[in-house]
């Protein structure tokens, strides 16, 4: 068996070689092949729906933690604010928002997994 490994390795190398090397210019000027066209990259409609129903199943999540909790976690995630930004916003200290954003994802994600058995 350890014979037969070199042996197809080298044939394997020589095939490799003697395969001719085709530039991709060349591809697009012959004829024969068709431009390549890009993926479509439209989300399929089982992707639609999966987003659409994991939206809702946040949103009822969301509603059911403190008002707090979920004001912190809606502004640093559905409207994309810095946690000094929140800051600013609720008049809370810095520290609090980050505590808030702890303890609103953690009961957020305890309600999802909770949600989904």
């Amino acid at each position: 068996m350890r014979k037969s490994r070199p042996v197809a390795r080298n044939l394997t190398i020589d095939y490799l070689r003697k395969k001719s090397a085709r530039s991709l210019d060349g591809l697009m000027e012959d004829e024969e092949h068709a431009p390549l066209q890009p993926a479509d990259t439209r989300p399929m409609a089982w992707e639609v729906v999966q987003q659409h129903e994991q939206a809702e199943r946040i949103s009822a999540a969301l509603v059911s933690i403190p008002a707090e909790y979920r004001e912190t976690v809606v502004l640093r995630f559905q409207e994309g604010f810095a946690l000094d930004e929140i800051a600013t916003v609720t008049g809370a200290p810095l520290g609090t928002v980050k505590s808030r954003l702890y303890r609103g994802l953690n009961m957020l994600m305890s309600r999802l997994k909770g949600a989904q058995a």
